[in-house]
């Protein structure tokens, strides 16, 4: 049975094939293979930059296989390629960015790996136009352990992200999430901002908001369990 190309790695042009070390390369850093993406890389003909950047057909590039594969040494080593953190914000065929995809998956470490490295949280998709809330809130409302979308969701606000963004048909962010999971959800983020609130009172240096916030959450989260 013929093998079905969902992910756009056949070359457009039946001629032409990608460098076995570029498919390596997308293949280790969606397993999270951070030795794997290290021999892809040097493997390279051509220098790290273009195979880091390099997208196939459906726009994917390294880092959003390694926002997928939740990764974040994988994603941390990938945006060690300058020419490969410019292309940060990179949105695939569909308009999404790594922190789309990793936010939906509720990847809280490679979430955080991103917004530290300048990730917008208000990145929207080109169908719909949804931010990375958007699928936080989505990913929620399906996942069996929310306690990694839940960090997702204050990493986000933290990083200048809004539970009521409204997508191109007025959807809501925080209305995609179910709503037995509100309450709880609701309880979080308002903790969340006191302890923001308390932080903005008490820092002595600036630059405590946005990325630096987001790692406040991630430890937050992990100092109160996956049960709150």
């Amino acid at each position: 049975m013929a093998s079905v190309d969902i992910k756009g790695d056949a070359p457009a042009d039946s001629d032409a094939f990608w460098p076995a070390a570029q498919l390596q390369l997308w293949a280790a850093a969606e397993k999270g293979d951070r030795e794997g993406v290290e021999r892809a890389m040097a493997a390279q003909e051509q220098d790290d930059a273009e195979c880091t950047a390099r997208a196939n057909r459906m726009g994917w590039t390294a880092l959003h296989r390694a926002a997928m594969g939740g990764s974040a040494e994988c994603v941390e080593m990938l945006l060690a390629v300058p020419a490969c953190a410019k292309l940060i914000d990179a949105k695939d065929n569909s308009g999404c960015a790594a922190l789309h995809i990793a936010c939906g998956l509720g990847h809280a470490a490679v979430v955080r790996a991103l917004l530290v490295a300048g990730a917008s949280a208000k990145a929207v998709t080109t169908e719909e136009a949804r931010m990375p809330m958007h699928f936080a809130c989505q990913g929620l409302s399906t996942s069996d352990e929310p306690s990694g979308h839940t960090v997702v969701i204050l990493m986000l606000l933290a990083a200048g992200g809004l539970i009521e963004a409204a997508d191109s048909n007025g959807i809501l962010a925080i209305q995609l999430a179910r709503q037995d999971q509100l309450p709880a959800l609701l309880r979080r983020i308002k903790e969340h901002g006191e302890r923001q609130a308390w932080r903005e009172q008490n820092q002595i240096q600036k630059g405590a908001a946005g990325p630096a916030g987001a790692e406040d959450a991630a430890q937050q989260q992990q100092a109160d369990g996956p049960g709150k």
